[in-house]
């Protein structure tokens, strides 16, 4: 009997917790929504219009006619659910999240390049993950009409780390 009425009161305890951290988070979000470019808790897969989609090895073979040496494309064939990553000289631009069916870019790009693309596509927000002011998730979904919008974002992302490449992401705010 003793031993019933401690679980329940651990389950209580757990219970209250999880709705503490709920509350908080719902707290936090409605506190930062005073900034332009909302923050994000967790990427989230974006729902595709019919009539466009693009995988994420479409986007690599874009960034490879680049044909720029020090550019390199970070794929985990045994782990498909960790994102892509594209760096140049070692430094990363843009992670690509998702399958087939979908691709959400998390891509590093100047406040001035987010801030022109977020009116044409609402979704655009600033990243929780990775740390850093110029991270921000661009999901590419019924906003994007083509392949080359979507290129035109990570040349941007591109254009961005290429004229900082020795400065952490920190210091490029």
């Amino acid at each position: 009997m003793i031993y019933l009425i401690r679980f329940l009161i651990g389950l209580a305890i757990g219970a209250a917790i999880t709705l503490l951290i709920i509350l908080l988070t719902l707290w936090s979000r409605k506190k930062n929504n005073k900034t332009k470019l909302p923050a994000v808790v967790s990427p989230k897969m974006p729902v595709l219009a019919a009539t466009f989609s693009i995988t994420r090895k479409e986007i690599a073979d874009y960034i490879l006619t680049l044909n720029n040496p020090d550019i390199t494309i970070v794929e985990r064939p045994r782990q498909p659910q960790l994102p892509m990553s594209l760096k140049y000289k070692g430094k990363t631009f843009a992670m690509l999240h998702g399958t087939d069916e979908g691709v959400l870019m998390i891509v590093r790009l100047s406040d001035d390049d987010a801030e022109t693309l977020a009116p044409a596509h609402p979704e655009v927000c600033r990243a929780s993950f990775p740390k850093g002011p110029n991270w921000y998730c661009v999901p590419v979904d019924g906003t994007f009409s083509d392949k080359e919008s979507v290129c035109t974002v990570l040349a941007n992302a591109y254009s961005f780390v290429k004229k900082h490449p020795n400065t952490p992401a920190q210091a490029m705010a």
